[in-house]
């Protein structure tokens, strides 16, 4: 069992998050001490990790509380998914730094950027791929 300082220690997040999840029902503590004090095991951290992957890949907390909760919920299948959408934005992230070094490049030599090479390196389609791979549709 964690403390919930152990829990800020091992992942970040903030005493207040823990609460607010646990009162919202997103993440229950396995048990409380005799003292009160919320206590997590094994199976509430993996569900921390999943719910701290799909918010730092941009989901908002209801669909995260929705895809934690689903009751076909397949855990395997959950950390494929989250790696192809970290994956994803991995890409993006490379296209966008090639993109603002090549501006860097023009601005270091006094050049003027060409019109089509402003936006080098933006996937304006990322947002419809996301949504396609992660509802198949």
């Amino acid at each position: 069992m964690k403390t919930v300082q152990e829990v800020i220690a091992l992942t970040g997040v903030t005493r207040k998050a823990l609460r607010y999840y646990d009162e919202i029902g997103l993440l229950k503590p396995t048990v409380r001490s005799d003292a009160g004090y919320r206590l997590y095991g094994r199976a509430e951290l993996l569900r921390l990790r999943e719910i701290l992957v799909w918010r730092q890949l941009g989901f908002p907390l209801a669909d995260v509380a929705t895809l934690v909760d689903d009751p076909d919920h397949d855990g395997v299948g959950v950390l494929r998914r989250q790696m192809q959408l970290v994956s994803e934005q991995h890409g993006r992230f490379k296209a966008m730094l090639r993109g603002l070094e090549a501006a860097m490049a023009a601005v270091d030599d006094g050049r003027s950027l060409m019109e089509d090479d402003i936006f080098h390196g933006f996937d304006v389609s990322l947002t419809s791929r996301l949504t396609i791979l992660w509802t198949g549709a």
